[in-house]
């Protein structure tokens, strides 16, 4: 006889929803992002940490019965019915906090003014990867991240992507992936895709094998198919544009060109329904640190850079900004988000994040975080 076992893995969003709050003039306080979700009659367990910290709490009831399932949500409510009840409890509240500087020079830099070979557009990836489409990987800026990735792990994010892409809720992974590795799998490639938005990497299903392999995952859409087409259509469409109209006299133009239509053209705000995404710097017009950089990882990557999404800590909670290699071969940092300026100063376009190293970086930005699938850049 086999056994079930579902589990729920919850990770509260506001560890994307809450990372570069900035107290400045007339800005929005985060939301409370501890939730909780009901299924019919049992264990309700919530985990929570003073402002500034990231908690987890984990129970777990186990009862045999037959098959294999593991289930993750918003924050924890477990109901166990015949089966093998294994929750996992994670609630995060961080704050994070920047404040506002306007200065009058336009840009402290250390990219060179006039680099060669500037690209123009990159195009889209048509071709296939073991039979599988590679479209997804241009609709959401991951050509760099692809390139560096070891075939295993390509077979199962090509398989993830194209069924996001596709709206379809259960797959087989290539791979089985470790129940120990899955909640970092399926967050390395939400941290880095930046064109879909209608997922929720907070509620998933996963189903393991008798050697503790998952072999199944299951997503759920915040949308149904039409929207979610309207709204990657728009994205798709916005970046093209962008591209296109981007001077074509160097690559630092190309770039600065993106960088100041994101600070001019988004406001810093937690009031919209997709702040965390693209779809919400490009076409809402307002995102929190995670839309301000998934928008500029798509203008980069589309733009024929080579371009990298970055996630890390500064003083008080989560934050992510960006990394773009030159043709000169160097890495540089780009945090759109801070130089977006909170207050009455909505033309102001800040430099000082722009085209800096990770030293400049590190004045206040305390930690990066890597990955286990591929080296995240330096920029040195």
């Amino acid at each position: 006889m086999t056994k079930k076992y579902i589990l729920i893995l919850a990770v509260a969003a506001a560890l994307l929803l809450s990372g570069c709050e900035r107290p400045a003039r007339g800005e929005p306080e985060a939301p409370d992002n501890t939730q909780a979700k009901t299924s019919s009659a049992a264990t309700v367990l919530q985990s929570s940490e003073a402002e500034n910290t990231a908690a987890a709490t984990e129970a777990t009831t186990v009862t045999a019965t037959e098959a294999t399932t593991v289930t993750t949500t918003e924050a924890t409510t477990v109901t166990t019915t015949e089966a093998t009840t294994v929750t996992t409890t994670e609630a995060t509240t961080v704050t994070t906090t920047k404040a506002t500087t306007v200065t009058t020079t336009e840009a402290t830099t250390t990219a060179p003014e006039k680099p060669l070979n500037v690209p123009m557009v990159r195009e889209p990836m048509t071709e296939r990867w073991n039979g599988i489409s590679l479209i997804p990987i241009s609709d959401n800026g991951m050509e760099y991240v692809w390139s560096q990735l070891s075939d295993e792990v390509k077979d199962n994010v090509a398989v993830m992507m194209n069924a996001m892409r596709n709206m379809k809720s259960r797959f087989a992974l290539k791979h089985p992936v470790k129940v120990s590795e899955i909640w970092e799998f399926v967050h390395f490639v939400h941290d880095y895709l930046c064109g879909y938005t209608h997922v929720d990497y907070y509620d998933y299903t996963y189903w393991y094998d008798s050697d503790n392999y998952v072999t199944d995952l299951e997503f759920v859409y915040t949308v149904d198919s039409k929207e979610a087409k309207v709204m990657n259509e728009a994205v798709q469409n916005k970046v093209n544009e962008l591209v296109a109209s981007a001077p074509d006299t160097s690559e630092y133009d190309r770039i600065k060109y993106f960088h100041d239509y994101i600070v001019k053209n988004c406001t810093y705000s937690y009031e919209g329904k997709s702040v965390d995404t693209a779809y919400g710097a490009l076409i809402e017009g307002k995102a929190i640190c995670q839309g301000y950089a998934h928008a500029m990882q798509l203008l980069l990557s589309r733009a024929g850079f080579d371009a990298v999404p970055a996630m890390g800590d500064h003083e008080d909670g989560y934050h992510k900004w960006n990394y773009v290699r030159l043709s000169d071969g160097k890495w540089y940092v780009i945090d759109a988000t801070w130089d977006d300026p909170t207050g009455d100063a909505p033309d102001y376009v800040g430099y000082d994040y722009f085209m800096i190293t990770d030293e400049q970086l590190e004045k206040d930005h305390s930690h990066r975080y890597g990955s286990r699938y591929f080296t995240v850049p330096t920029a040195e």
